[in-house]
């Protein structure tokens, strides 16, 4: 405490609640030590000296010649030192307010003491910083990485100098742009994903970035430094600096960037869930301030990464007198595919599909979704009656329509118990993916995995009770689609009925616990959210294609929706007059009483009142 008091940092009882320390000079609150160290590091600290100096202001008449005064002496000391010629240019910049003196001499004002000195030596634009620990050590990592590689530097000028001429540089921060050292952190970034430079900070606590804050990080070990040179082999790669900078270029146009951090603690790829700032498209992680992070305002997202690709197209297609080699670069209707790549071609022939459906006189209210996982036609058979979907390039479909159709075969009970959850979830407008809410195929795993879990279960589990070691993997599509081929009769204990199956599939999942577990009809097990890393309010997992969530689609407000016809469907139809009602004819009127009220359109388009899409580009 008495070093703290020695600061000024004064401990407080009553005045903040949350507050522990108070800064007296600063008139700065503090919760804990840690913040108490940070404000001592930071430029938000004022020392003793600095707030003597905010005392009654100079007279006007004094002004200029105390500023030539303090310009003569800066220059004297600084050419004395470093023995500089006549040609450095030495400038003092201080606070706008010191020139908005109204009134008499004697009228008071306060100014903040300048961060830094501007000067140019040689032609060459160089500032003095204070209190500017962190930028000393970034400097020295970038001398570190260039001494190593003197095309480190080089490659950082071309870069610099692209993002200037290109618009999306800055030197503040608030200007929207990134700042130079944000492009050294990606150059740097980028040479190492691609093997060319090592990664010095992984030899310090296993590559750990809290390290880096260490004030004894820098110098390296040389030790250090010659076995990550050796790990990798760098010296024995040549470079090619006109090759690095395309590359560079087509790295980041290709945006493989989004779903990892651009950081420079450690060679391995860091996911941006692990941080809070997992919402930002473009996250350049500070390697000497965790709690940092260098990024773009949310106006230059198209912008910065447009630069990018064009400049990649730009550099990296051939150019003759009449322009690039190739005349189409972005997009080409008919190109090769190589492994689990997806068709070119797919959403060109579902819309071709949706245009050839729309003129004929029997199919209504046609509907193209191209921009779902697997893109769909839906549209309307007006003769009999029914609606229908057309898909293309969906080879799981088929496996996942051949296991459905095995469930049904082993209890008659499933497919009237599935035609029945489905038109249910029509009435509740529960039933719909393009609207928000679930698919019917999402319903029948619902369905499925409340078959296989009920008391006794009516159905088996196909991928799990009946396979052993012997049994190899049937891969389809990079996944494995094996299921039991056969059925085997009377292998259910249970006998209720349909509806009373109904009523119990209500109440299993009022009273499910959709918070930590998955919906799955693959094995016994309970599976849980923790260990499928998904975090969306209801998930339900494709049998087949394990990374797919069946109801990723669905809103936390959709969710709660969903839920509240769950539990009111479950209120009505354990009442005692429902069969009459069934006998009566009166099951539309009960279907309409189960609906909560009208379903959440706030990702809907408000013209066709579909998501995916907005008013703007709706086809309608």
């Amino acid at each position: 405490m008495k070093y703290l008091e020695s600061h000024h940092i004064l401990a407080l009882e009553k005045n903040f609640p949350d507050a522990i320390y108070w800064c007296s000079l600063c008139d700065f609150h503090m919760s804990n030590i840690q913040h108490v160290r940070t404000h001592f590091d930071t430029h938000q600290h004022f020392p003793e000296e600095q707030v003597l100096l905010n005392g009654r202001g100079p007279l006007w008449e004094q002004h200029m010649e105390v500023s030539k005064n303090i310009s003569d002496l800066l220059s004297r000391h600084v050419f004395e030192k470093l023995g500089l010629s006549m040609c450095l240019v030495l400038g003092v910049y201080l606070d706008d307010q010191v020139f908005l003196i109204i009134g008499a001499s004697d009228v008071q004002f306060s100014t903040e003491v300048p961060m830094s000195i501007k000067l140019t030596v040689s032609g060459v634009r160089v500032r003095i910083s204070w209190r500017c620990e962190n930028g000393l050590k970034y400097g020295k990592l970038l001398s570190v990485y260039t001494a190593i590689r003197p095309q480190f530097a080089s490659l950082c000028r071309v870069v610099r100098k692209w993002a200037e001429v290109s618009g999306i540089y800055s030197v503040d921060r608030r200007q929207g742009g990134l700042t130079s050292y944000g492009f050294d952190l990606m150059v740097l970034y980028f040479l190492l994903q691609k093997n060319l430079l090592p990664c010095l900070h992984e030899g310090l606590a296993y590559g750990s970035p809290t390290v880096a804050q260490n004030r004894k990080f820098l110098p390296l070990p040389s030790t250090l430094v010659a076995f990550q040179l050796k790990k990798i082999g760098v010296l024995e790669k040549p470079w090619d600096l006109a090759e690095l900078y395309v590359e560079f270029l087509c790295f980041y146009a290709s945006r493989i960037h989004q779903n990892e951090i651009v950081q420079v603690y450690t060679a391995k790829q860091v996911s941006k869930d692990r941080s809070r700032w997992n919402k930002k498209l473009l996250q350049i992680s500070d390697p000497f301030r965790t709690d940092n992070v260098v990024t773009f305002t949310k106006a230059y997202q198209v912008y910065f990464f447009n630069c990018f690709l064009k400049s990649f197209l730009y550099f990296a297609i051939p150019q003759t007198i009449n322009g690039p080699l190739l005349d189409v670069t972005l997009y080409q209707k008919v190109g090769l595919t190589v492994a689990r790549d997806a068709c070119k071609m797919t959403k060109i022939i579902v819309r071709q599909i949706a245009q050839h459906l729309q003129q004929m006189a029997e199919v209504d209210n046609v509907y193209a979704i191209t921009g779902a996982k697997v893109p769909i036609v839906k549209f309307n058979w007006t003769r009999l009656g029914v609606e229908g979907d057309i898909s293309y390039y969906n080879v799981l479909a088929l496996s996942n329509t051949e296991m459905l159709k095995q469930y049904c075969s082993w209890d008659c009970r499933v497919a009237p118990l599935g035609v029945w959850i489905k038109r249910w979830a029509k009435s509740c407008d529960i039933g719909d993916a393009s609207r928000g809410s679930l698919s019917s195929y999402a319903f029948i795993i619902l369905l499925l995995h409340y078959l296989q879990n009920c008391d006794p279960p009516v159905l088996p589990r196909l991928q799990e009770d009946f396979r052993d070691d012997s049994i190899q993997p049937v891969v389809v599509d990079n996944c494995d689609v094996y299921f039991h081929r056969e059925v085997i009769p009377d292998w259910s204990q249970n006998r209720q009925s349909v509806g009373e199956l109904f009523v119990g599939f209500l109440d299993y999942y009022a009273r499910f616990d959709f918070g930590t577990q998955v919906v799955q009809i693959r094995r016994k097990k309970p599976l849980l959210k923790m260990e499928k890393d998904w975090n969306r309010s209801l998930c339900i997992e494709d049998p087949f294609d394990l990374c797919h969530n069946l109801g990723s689609g669905v809103s936390r407000k959709m969710f709660v929706f969903i839920v509240r016809n769950i539990h009111n469907s479950r209120k009505l139809f354990m009442l005692s007059d429902v069969r009459r009602a069934f006998l009566e004819g009166r099951k539309v009127v009960l279907l309409r009483k189960c609906q909560m009220g009208p379903a959440p359109t706030d990702r809907q388009c408000r013209i066709c009142h579909r998501i995916g899409h907005f008013a703007e580009a709706c086809q309608k």
